[in-house]
């Protein structure tokens, strides 16, 4: 489990997740970024698909989770 202090970093998939929000309704938000072109997004994303950002850093990601974990939206941003 993250936490809010927390920063981690993949160097296999290029992602870079940085802290935790928790949320009043339950569940967490978290931000970061990636270079993976097959990151994980919902159907409802404001960007679906990966922009092709810096060679250090991709794209942003925004990725909200239920209390029980679920993935209830994610998206991309930039490019």
């Amino acid at each position: 489990m993250l936490s809010t202090t927390d920063h981690r970093r993949d160097y296999s998939g290029f992602r870079y997740v940085y802290p935790v929000v928790s949320r009043r309704a339950g569940g967490v938000s978290v931000a970061g970024n990636t270079r993976s072109s097959n990151f994980p997004v919902t159907d409802d994303a404001y960007q679906m698909s990966y922009g092709g950002g810096s060679y250090d850093y991709g794209d942003a990601f925004v990725s909200r989770f239920s209390s029980s974990g679920a993935l209830l939206y994610s998206t991309y941003l930039g490019g």
